[in-house]
């Protein structure tokens, strides 16, 4: 049996993808076996060529189309396609060091069974130059540089791991429904939060080990390094966690408390500052935490249209 399965799910990234790959079928591992599962996630592009191509090449890679759209859809596609005691995540733009899956393998058999996930530290790549106002702080929403530690230790509070660069025990992450569907990457929509099983784990005693030394990188196209789409992303932040209560109590049957104090927009010059770009680098996080909270706001309101 393989000891270890790594799920790649993508979309319309075909021209990432290859390098993403390339890093997969490097490994290292003296100490056990792997495979690689490709779920994509009805890509339009070229990505069906990309993995027959590397298919070919490598028996160790399988491909499967997964038709609805959302990428918690296709990592629960890759976990019910699996047959390994754990399943590790990596992103269609991220590479990974030869020794990625040697470290998670040894990592989390090392560690306690009641030890849900396992996650890394993810460094950003820069298409173009990275912003001035652009913080340490605002990596986390891109899913890069999440800096919890310099020593590996267990999550504490709201901690979290980023998915492209963690293990979970598979017959756990089974145990709690896999991630949840309602939440995450649906397209170009940047709803988040399909690690909300992780919560949940947690919640019913589970640990999460993040150890920096696991670590990958991930590519940031100059598409996300504007005021702009930061301003999107905190919005369905906040749009996401005004769904939580409801995904709570209907998919686990618990109550989830978000209660909180909202600062919303009031005067003309409170909405005139969420959309202008004249603010120093402190003064753009604050803009940030606003929207968000308008995102918030917005949702328990139910006046979001669609998801």
């Amino acid at each position: 049996m393989t000891d270890l399965t790594v799920a790649v799910c993508t979309y319309n990234r075909a021209e990432h993808l290859g390098r993403c790959l390339d890093t997969l079928t490097r490994q290292v591992c003296n100490s056990g076996t792997y495979e690689i599962i490709v779920v994509d996630n009805a890509s339009t592009d070229g990505t069906k060529e990309v993995v027959r191509d590397w298919v070919s090449r490598d028996g160790r890679i399988s491909y499967i189309f997964e038709p609805k759209q959302g990428v918690a859809h296709a990592r629960n596609t890759a976990l019910r396609n699996t047959t390994a005691p754990i399943i590790a995540f990596t992103d269609d733009d991220q590479t990974v060091p030869e020794n990625w899956v040697a470290l998670l393998m040894s990592g989390l058999s090392a560690l306690p069974s009641n030890v849900f996930a396992l996650g890394g530290e993810i460094d950003p790549v820069f298409e173009c130059e990275r912003p001035e106002w652009l913080t340490d702080k605002l990596l986390r929403p891109l899913s890069a540089r999440v800096g919890w530690s310099e020593t590996p230790r267990f999550l504490q509070g709201k901690e979290w791991i980023g998915e492209g660069n963690s293990a979970y025990r598979t017959e756990l992450l089974r145990k709690y429904g896999g991630f949840t569907e309602e939440l995450g990457r649906h397209g170009d929509l940047l709803l988040s939060s399909e690690n909300f099983v992780n919560d949940v784990a947690r919640r019913d005693g589970c640990l999460i080990y993040f150890d920096p030394r696991i670590r990958i990188t991930h590519f940031i196209p100059a598409s996300r390094l504007s005021k702009d789409w930061f301003r999107r992303r905190f919005f369905w932040m906040g749009v996401t966690r005004s769904m939580l209560p409801r995904i709570a109590e209907s998919r686990y049957g618990f109550s989830h408390d978000h209660l909180r104090k909202l600062h919303l927009p009031i005067s003309p010059s409170d909405w005139i500052n969420l959309v202008s770009d004249e603010s120093d680098d402190e003064e753009f996080m604050q803009i940030c935490q606003r929207i968000e909270e308008l995102g918030h706001f917005l949702g328990s309101m139910n006046l979001i249209a669609g998801r």
